[in-house]
């Protein structure tokens, strides 16, 4: 508990903490006072790791297989259609998946053509031309493009 008083920060702990400690209970033990340090060992919450990112997109991944809408797994997963979308670009450019499955036709030429029209645009370059797509479907066209 020694990181909730103002000062200790994570070096100084390493560095003093326990001489610091050991001051406090010789103390208390000189004086007779009782302490409750008993009752803190190992309340200390192990960390539990966090998904990786490939973990995530597995994830998303494995949500489409089962023919999930990208709403669907954007809801189910409390993440942005966005993130969704970058997710399932990342598929289609390792050629998991196929473009046309997930875009139209439609909106897949008119993305392609723009991008083909200025190969070296940034995302949000050719987002400003193309404001009725979302960044990600501008992500999936290019993606489909680096798998070729």
């Amino acid at each position: 508990d020694l990181e909730k008083i103002k000062g200790f920060g994570t070096k100084k702990i390493s560095q003093y903490g326990n001489p610091f400690l050991e001051t406090i209970r010789d103390y208390c033990n000189f004086f007779a006072i009782e302490t409750q340090m008993h009752l803190i060992g190992g309340t200390k919450k192990k960390k539990t790791p966090k998904a990786t990112k490939n973990d995530t997109k597995l994830l998303t991944f494995d949500l489409y297989q089962q023919g999930k809408t990208i709403q669907e797994i954007a809801t189910l997963r409390n993440l942005s259609t966005s993130t969704i979308e970058s997710h399932l670009a990342y598929y289609i450019q390792s050629g998991s998946i196929a473009i046309l499955d997930i875009l139209d036709v439609q909106t897949y030429r008119d993305i392609k053509a723009q991008v083909q029209k200025n190969p070296a645009a940034a995302l949000a370059e050719i987002k400003t031309q193309l404001r009725q797509y979302s960044y990600g479907q501008i992500k999936m066209v290019m993606a489909a493009k680096e798998s070729n």
